[in-house]
């Protein structure tokens, strides 16, 4: 699809201005340039070929695609896909990419991560009698991710030590490189395309029949965009709270429960996105005790970090994330979550606020409890 096969949505806006009440970006800097319906305008220039403007570019890449909107338009129209496809016009226009979205996918295409790490630094963090995995003939892939690689490596260690402690038969790959969401995000399709490509051959020559991720970004990517852009689905992709919880129900996986009380964020690109709600959920009441946000599943408030907006607006990125940070800390003893973009932008909300409050992945609370 293109911008031209929304033309009829974009032309239903109401402009009720119901999303900028619940538009994560347009609640934080109140500026009608960072809402919905401003979004959609800049979708009109494009279709009328009308000369664009330097705050419309802003306007598009400052969108976490979060999706809130399109949960409470009347009108039903599909904004953030809009917002995707005005984001492939302005980066073949030249209006993009960004500066900092340049960096990463500059970083992508040298050093085949988006965060600027080393390449033979990646998998530094992998406990050496994990190494293993590396021979694994396993037709189940865990796929790392660039930021559990690198920024959020407890995320990674957890899951591997869970998913090793359960008897999930999997294998990890060195040069798994990045998912290519970055490349989606920020229009570039031409690379985005050529990276699905790369991953569906590596995947096919190694016999990979099942990929686990942990973040919500790399499952949006391969359940969404693979089969969207490859015509495939060969492939099952799952993150890994998916698996465990259905080892849990199965009573294959046994915690002890703590006293400690967590607090779950739901990732955008995993609960609204794809309903994935109920799963970890079930993991944290049999690890300890669970209590909720104000606005959690459905009506979660992103976490700021997404589709490129915390490598480009940063500070309001921050802002976003010190909302949860400071509903959590009068709530909990930990704050969760499922998907390394959020633990990172979370955490680093959690240290400069001075709150302390600890900030984990979801795996390392069922690892402590497996411990237990």
């Amino acid at each position: 699809m293109g911008l031209g096969d929304y033309v009829k949505e974009i032309k239903n806006c109401l402009e009720c201005y119901a999303c900028h009440e619940v538009c994560p970006t347009y609640l934080t800097t109140k500026n009608d340039f960072h809402s919905p319906t401003s979004r959609l305008k800049v979708a009109k220039t494009i279709l009328a070929d009308e000369p664009i403007q330097e705050w419309m570019v802003e306007s598009s890449y400052f969108c976490t695609q979060c999706e809130a909107c399109e949960k409470v338009c009347p009108s039903n129209i599909r904004i953030s896909k809009i917002v995707g496809e005005v984001r492939v016009e302005l980066f073949k226009r030249g209006f993009a990419p960004l500066e900092p979205h340049k960096k990463i996918l500059d970083s992508i295409l040298k050093n085949q991560n988006s965060v600027g790490g080393a390449p033979e630094k990646r998998w530094d963090w992998l406990p050496e009698q994990y190494k293993q995995k590396f021979e694994n003939n396993s037709s189940t892939m865990f796929f790392v991710g660039c930021l559990a690689s690198y920024l959020t490596r407890d995320a990674a260690i957890s899951t591997v030590k869970v998913l090793e402690k359960v008897g999930v038969d999997f294998r990890l790959v060195k040069d798994e490189g990045c998912c290519g969401a970055p490349f989606i995000n920020f229009g570039d399709m031409e690379n985005a395309e050529k990276t699905v490509k790369e991953k569906l051959d590596l995947f096919d020559d190694l016999g990979v029949k099942r990929v686990l991720v942990i973040c919500a970004g790399c499952y949006r990517t391969f359940k969404e965009f693979y089969p969207k852009i490859s015509g495939e689905n060969k492939v099952k992709f799952q993150h890994v709270v998916e698996v465990l919880d259905e080892l849990y129900r199965n009573g294959k996986l046994k915690m002890g429960k703590s006293k400690k009380t967590f607090i779950y964020h739901d990732p955008c690109h995993l609960g609204r996105l794809f309903g994935v709600y109920e799963e970890p959920r079930r993991l944290l009441k049999a690890a300890g005790n669970l209590v909720e946000f104000d606005e959690n599943r459905e009506n979660v408030f992103c976490c700021g970090a997404d589709s490129g907006v915390r490598a480009a607006f940063k500070d309001p990125s921050v802002q976003m994330a010190l909302k949860r940070v400071n509903e959590a800390s009068k709530k909990a003893d930990i704050l969760t979550t499922a998907c390394s973009f959020c633990l990172f932008n979370l955490n680093y909300a959690s240290i400069k606020s001075g709150r302390k409050l600890p900030v984990k992945y979801l795996t390392e609370i069922v690892l402590e409890a497996l411990e237990d």
